[in-house]
């Protein structure tokens, strides 16, 4: 049992591109912008925070099998589509909006909606696409390197249950390269999202149309709803990715409109009395 040489190939692009996409975007931007690259940060601190460290929190009351509340959300693909896009969607969104009422005041040009999403969106997709897809790629390897058999013996010593490493390595080596590329388009298609996201949220901010705040987790919650049923095994791989891209372009001319709408010039923030 070997992975085919295409689909090693294609791991190691996508992973290589998942970092390079991010870090080129924030040069151009600056070159097109003369922006200020801290919001970048800003962004990447937001995803961290908010997505990897308090999001999860919630997920152990919601997501916990040894509860009630867990078991029934677990049990029903649906419901579990749901609480999971829509958790993402507030932890997120509310992320954007205490940042950018209360950390960029100094950064109100709408170009640092876009920064702030390049560095949101950069860092998650260096995490869940350039990471998962590196490390796929060094079990690819090393399978070819030394064998079914000798894979499943060091795992086997490292503790690892040998039919569930067996049933994994099976689905690693049928997986074509087609499916990593549509993987990797997904990925490119989230990174657009939180763009998109950004600017909605900050427009809310900036010009107190607060409507964009509860719409932009509504988005998001609708986009994260789809990989959540795939997850529980309704959608296909294939038609997932394919609702991901469409949605996520829909959504970024509806976010470059709006855009468009707000003036580059900075805003003075309201002053209390």
């Amino acid at each position: 049992m070997t992975v085919a040489n295409d689909a090693i190939t294609m791991m190691g692009i996508a992973a290589v591109l998942c970092i390079l996409i991010p870090i080129t975007a924030v040069i151009w931007f600056k070159k097109r912008t003369d922006c200020r690259i801290l919001p970048v940060f800003f962004g990447a601190l937001g995803f961290f925070i908010f997505a990897l460290m308090l999001e999860p929190v919630c997920h152990q009351f919601f997501l916990n099998p040894n509860t009630s509340i867990g078991q029934t959300v677990l049990g029903t693909p649906l419901l579990y589509a749901v609480y999971g896009g829509l958790a993402a969607g507030i932890f997120e969104e509310t992320g954007r909006l205490i940042i950018f009422k209360f950390t960029m005041n100094a950064y109100s040009d709408r170009k640092y909606a876009v920064v702030y999403g390049i560095g949101h969106g950069g860092l998650e997709m260096i995490l869940l696409g350039a990471l998962n897809m590196g490390s796929t790629l060094l079990i690819a390897m090393s399978l070819n390197s030394i064998g079914l058999e000798n894979y499943l013996a060091q795992g086997t010593a490292a503790g690892i249950d040998a039919e569930a490493l067996e049933l994994t390595l099976t689905s690693l080596a049928s997986t074509p390269a087609s499916l990593y590329a549509l993987s990797f388009l997904e990925r490119i298609a989230a990174f657009i999202l939180q763009i998109s996201l950004s600017v909605f949220v900050f427009k809310a901010v900036r010009e107190k149309k607060w409507l964009f705040y509860p719409l932009a987790i509504l988005l998001h919650m609708m986009i994260n709803t789809i990989a959540g049923l795939y997850q529980m095994g309704v959608l296909s791989l294939l038609i997932c990715e394919l609702i991901v891209v469409v949605y996520s372009i829909v959504v970024a001319v509806f976010a470059f409109r709006e855009y468009k709408k707000m003036t580059g010039a900075p805003y003075t923030p309201a002053t209390q009395s």
